[in-house]
């Protein structure tokens, strides 16, 4: 996609040519200039990189916060929470789901390797996973959670230039690898969302032939299944996140590339098959993030505009019949919201990366406007 990318702005971020794909090195998503799915990323953290990738609430009282580090909501005030020892590697999470006080999910990568974590009310701890046979590099971008005995995490493993979906499950025992479609020669999955143990959507890009598209999968409750989605961008197409309300409500955000600029992806589901929703693009360059759902008519998408230079944060909001833009604040320049997470109409949490070096960025809606929150670094 030409400019900016999703989930990398202003963070300044290099690549390195790993197995003949670009990798990014600095940051949670694509490198500026770096079209979604055409590479993918390897965040790190550091001292002078602080961002929040992912952001989930089980109550108006208790929200997670994930990315270069973990905070927690208690109703009062975030603060940071201490992560499990990962020994050599040092974790970065981008993906979190909240079920209960004592039970939440966070996935991400650690040296090469995919990672879960768990919290059980009194301290996070590392869980065993799968390790697919042969893969030299595996992710797990996003997390989704039904109940605690169910719950979802995708992503991607590579084996050489070979670069495959990758979704696990937990059962309330262990976590398990399960089927998924590789509809391309290279496929890669960034957002997951259940509503249901019969119903989980999944969600990213797949490139074959140079040819970028949108990639939809779909859980029916015995196997996953590629769905027909759009790709309107003639430079490029992905989606990074999905929310599923029902089984004839979903939806699912990204960009789109055609040529002169990048443009907001909203799709939804309505049962029936996915369509392209009208969105607002306030600069040249934009894209979508994360997109969180209470019900049929309270959905949030959030993400960047970039004119080229710095970037500002988006958020809009479904109201049953129009997507439209809200005001959101900003922190800085160089600004870009990642996750959102929706407790209520009243209630929603918008996390992200503000400044350059960046720095974390939460925004709270309290049902008449979004406020920057104070939050740790």
């Amino acid at each position: 996609m030409s400019g900016l990318s999703l989930r990398q702005v202003g963070a300044g971020a290099a690549a390195v040519a790993v197995a003949g794909w670009l990798v990014a090195v600095a940051g949670p998503g694509y490198a500026a200039g770096q079209r979604p799915g055409a590479a993918f990323s390897l965040p790190h953290r550091s001292s002078t990189q602080q961002e929040l990738l992912a952001v989930a609430a089980s109550s108006a009282a208790d929200a997670w916060a994930v990315g270069t580090l973990i905070v927690h909501w208690d109703g009062r005030k975030w603060r940071r929470q201490t992560g499990p020892m990962t020994g050599t590697c040092t974790a970065t999470l981008s993906g979190v789901a909240a079920v209960a006080r004592n039970d939440a999910w966070a996935v991400g990568l650690c040296a090469s390797r995919a990672i879960i974590e768990h919290w059980n009310g009194r301290r996070w701890s590392i869980q065993a996973r799968p390790d697919p046979g042969g893969a030299s590099f595996s992710k797990l971008s996003a997390v989704s959670a039904v109940s605690a005995s169910d719950a979802w995490a995708v992503g991607i493993t590579m084996s050489g230039s070979q670069v495959r979906t990758l979704i696990e499950h937990w059962n309330g025992r262990q976590w398990r690898a399960q089927s998924s479609p590789d509809p391309a020669s290279s496929s890669e999955l960034l957002g997951v969302s259940a509503s249901s143990a019969k119903n989980a959507w999944a969600v990213g890009t797949s490139e074959s032939s140079s040819v970028q598209r949108t990639l939809i999968e779909h859980w029916n409750g015995r196997k996953w299944q590629v769905q027909s989605s759009l790709s309107p961008g003639s430079q490029g197409n992905s989606l990074a996140s999905a929310a599923a309300v029902s089984g004839t409500n979903a939806w699912a955000t990204g960009e789109y590339g055609f040529g002169t600029g990048d443009s907001t992806l909203i799709e939804s589901w309505n049962g029936a098959g996915w369509s392209v929703e009208s969105s607002g693009n306030p600069a040249a360059l934009n894209g979508l993030n994360g997109v969180a759902a209470t019900s049929a008519s309270n959905a949030w998408a959030v993400g960047f505009a970039s004119s080229g230079f710095g970037a500002s944060t988006v958020i809009e909001r479904w109201n049953g019949s129009t997507w439209s833009i809200v005001p959101s604040p900003n922190a800085g320049t160089e600004d870009n919201l990642l996750a959102v997470a929706a407790v209520s109409g009243a209630s929603a949490w918008a996390v992200g990366a503000a400044g350059s070096p960046a720095r974390t960025l939460i925004e709270h809606w309290n049902g008449a406007t979004w406020k920057i929150q104070a939050s740790p670094n």
